[in-house]
């Protein structure tokens, strides 16, 4: 397992179908899983597709992008345009703070073999989605989930559980 990246982690709210978004949004905006996201990826790299991007509201403080796109191109010293995965692997190869994938599904699929660490918050509720996380039966390798304690938030359950890969 080589080809592993030790701070190279994901980190997504996903529903019982693994979906994601919808129009480049969220499912549903839980105040505890974004907390948990903010602090995680606060003073971190954020590794997103443009589309994600593109559908953030606004730039998130204290975190230094990485964007994967053939065209973007944005002039801010906090954001890096890489062009390709191997560029994007590695200039995580060359960086010691860890990188946290934050989407889109293409992203999450591309990067997942790479991946030590994935967060997820998962919520026992489907919804209307158009974008999914690799499903766990596509998880390549051996990992740990780490579970927390069921929560509910406007009649959701949900939990935030980390699944570590193991290295061989």
């Amino acid at each position: 397992m080589d080809n592993l990246y030790e701070n190279l982690y994901m980190i997504a709210s996903i529903d019982k179908n693994y979906g994601i978004g919808k129009d480049n949004k969220l499912l549903i905006r839980i105040p505890d899983d974004l907390d948990n996201f903010k602090k995680l990826t606060l003073n971190n790299y954020i590794l997103m597709g443009s589309s994600t991007y593109s559908s953030l509201p606004k730039k998130l403080e204290d975190r230094k992008y990485i964007v994967l796109s053939k065209t973007l191109d944005v002039k801010d010293e906090d954001i890096t345009i890489v062009r390709s995965i191997e560029e994007a692997l590695e200039f995580v190869y060359g960086i010691d703070d860890n990188v946290y994938i934050i989407g889109g599904g293409k992203v999450y699929k591309e990067f997942l073999s790479y991946t030590s660490k994935i967060i997820l918050t998962e919520i026992n509720a489907s919804f209307d989605a158009d974008t999914y996380f690799p499903k766990k039966e596509s998880w390549n390798g051996c990992w740990i989930k780490e579970v927390t304690e069921i929560k509910e938030y406007q009649g959701y359950q949900y939990q935030i559980n980390t699944y570590i890969r193991e290295f061989m």
